[in-house]
């Protein structure tokens, strides 16, 4: 092999390496978008919350309504509702957010309601196997929309 075919097949090589780089994702939210008081007590919050789960069929996973906690898991979620990144060559399925809503009872009647998600997708080369589970982070999107669903329904 001459000395411009083993450039050349470098070069190409190269290039098929940096077609792989993936973008990873950033975080964009806050604290703040992850915490709201709302001006309702514990318990019409939580008949709001899963009502709100009732209506976009999310499972529930759990509830306790002593702790004013509630689960979900597997919840499919539009594109824009996570950052996952650039996926490079690869694609990006099954978006999904397993998350965590905590009531906690103020003194003064209201409540803070607290939501913790993890947001994930799996990472696919085509139509081939998963390569692998890739965690993604809330645009924030779906905390507002959460939050707001619970400021108008929790009376």
């Amino acid at each position: 092999m001459n000395r411009l075919t083993k450039m050349l097949l470098l070069g190409l090589l190269g290039a098929a390496v940096a077609g792989c780089a993936v973008e990873l994702p950033t975080k964009q939210t806050s604290e703040a978008a992850t915490e709201r008081t709302i001006n309702a007590g514990q318990e019409p919050i939580l008949k709001a919350l899963l009502g709100f789960f009732a209506q976009h069929n999310v499972h529930v996973a759990g509830v306790d309504r002593e702790l004013g906690l509630v689960r979900a898991t597997g919840i499919r979620v539009p594109e824009a509702w996570a950052d996952c990144g650039g996926p490079g060559i690869f694609m990006l399925t099954n978006r999904r957010v397993e998350l965590s809503v905590l009531i906690n009872k103020q003194p003064d009647g209201k409540s803070r309601v607290s939501v913790s998600t993890n947001f994930m997708a799996d990472l696919a080369y085509r139509d081939g196997p998963l390569i692998s589970p890739r965690v993604c982070y809330s645009s924030g999107q779906f905390e507002a929309m959460l939050f707001d669903h619970l400021e108008k329904n929790a009376k």
